[in-house]
């Protein structure tokens, strides 16, 4: 069936607005190629992601993992549109920038972070509230850390523009700069980024506190226990247990591990975080954990189509690192378990491996091998993918 061409403001409406029965992933590949075509300023190339993003993942254009790869096809030629606009750089602009691909759950390419990083950082004296909860959420999400003097500008910002947040958007922010910080550290380890020094003056401050006691669902408590957790290395207050019944994949993990040889063992809420380890083994005389890690902890790289930990899931390795530093942990990607599942061999070499390795938090490979998250906490090391570079959740789960 032929598509009409559409002119440059239908194609721009069509981005923006939602109409039942005008909607699918290959009417989203025609119009993004249309688009691309024409003429866009900043706002439009940035808007015209923004929009196409969100309706992905709401599955406006129907499957949601085809739709979201649709958009990764084309960031390439949306860059090169981006990188030659010489204006509207505004923080309206590239707040929605980065939350889009935070959304998208995709690692901007290198020369799109270089050319935004800059211009992100003459941003934020000009950012309001929604500006800044976006930037730092879509960077969090990603992993992303950019530059010390970017984070220099939020701190000179934050007490201008601290009062206009929502509770919510409080509890956003904590979260934010608690991943954000913890990614740093990865990144560059004891060089420290100026974000205790965003944090603790929003903690300590009457409003602020008065607007976290409206809201206290258990999402936004454990978000804020996190974040204070993580700067201030105590919690004032308890978390909730984390229930639920073990998946199947974290069961189909614990069967193929304990034939490998490894005796497998209840888990109980961590008596800090109350945080529910997925798995715990012993192999001889070692034990270890297993965080089993569906699509959802990952973002993939634009520039190679490689995936690797997001920043809630970095976060999350580091404060069990910080609350446990004296155990093995495994965090155990989805597809690589699948491609492996039935490979007994495998698994009983991972199990050797786990033995002979120091205390400290791995990713395993696609052979069975242990990429340490010890040095750093490196999230630039990748994995590859074993499914044709694409990650789509397998049917089990």
């Amino acid at each position: 069936m032929s598509i009409t061409p559409l002119r440059k403001k239908d194609l721009i409406d069509y981005f923006f607005r939602v109409e039942d029965g005008n909607r699918s992933v290959s009417g989203l590949h025609h119009n993004l190629d249309a688009v691309l075509k024409e003429k866009l300023n900043m706002k439009e190339l940035a808007l015209v992601l923004y929009h196409s993003a969100i309706h992905a993942v709401n599955g406006v254009y129907g499957d949601k993992i085809k739709a979201m790869r649709v958009i990764e096809n084309h960031v390439q030629g949306w860059t090169d549109k981006v990188v030659r606009q010489s204006e509207g750089h505004t923080p309206y602009t590239l707040s929605h920038i980065v939350e889009a691909f935070g959304v998208l759950r995709l690692r901007p390419p290198e020369r799109l972070r270089e050319f935004l990083e800059p211009r992100l950082i003459a941003a934020v004296p000009a950012m309001h509230e929604r500006d800044m909860t976006s930037m730092l959420g879509g960077l969090a999400r990603l992993g992303m850390p950019l530059d010390k003097k970017f984070y220099q500008a939020v701190q000179q910002r934050m007490p201008q523009i601290k009062h206009e947040f929502p509770a919510q958007g409080i509890y956003q922010i904590f979260h934010s700069l608690a991943i954000l910080d913890a990614v740093g550290q990865l990144h560059h380890g004891k060089k420290k980024l100026p974000l205790n020094d965003i944090f603790t003056p929003l903690l300590n401050d009457p409003q602020i506190r008065q607007k976290l006691a409206e809201r206290e669902d258990d999402a936004s408590r454990r978000m804020l226990l996190d974040s204070v957790y993580w700067f201030k290395g105590e919690t004032p207050l308890r978390y909730s247990p984390e229930t639920g019944d073990k998946s199947f994949f974290e069961t189909d993990v614990a069967a193929a591990l304990q034939h490998a040889g490894a005796q497998m063992k209840d888990t109980k809420p961590h008596p800090v975080s109350r945080h529910r380890i997925d798995l715990a083994g012993q192999f001889n005389k070692t034990s270890f954990v297993v965080e089993c890690d569906g699509p959802d902890h990952f973002v993939r790289c634009t520039d190679n189509h490689t995936s690797m930990l997001d920043g809630n899931t970095l976060f999350q390795t580091a404060l069990i690192a910080r609350r446990d530093p004296g155990q093995k942990m495994l965090r155990l990607p989805y597809d690589v378990f699948y491609a492996n599942m039935d490979n007994t061999e495998m698994w009983e070499y991972l199990l050797l491996a786990v033995e002979e390795a120091k205390e400290g938090s791995y990713i395993v490979g696609p052979a069975g091998d242990l990429l340490s998250l010890n040095e750093g906490f490196d999230p630039g090391l990748p994995y590859e993918d074993h499914v044709g570079h694409q990650i789509l959740p397998p049917a089990v789960t």
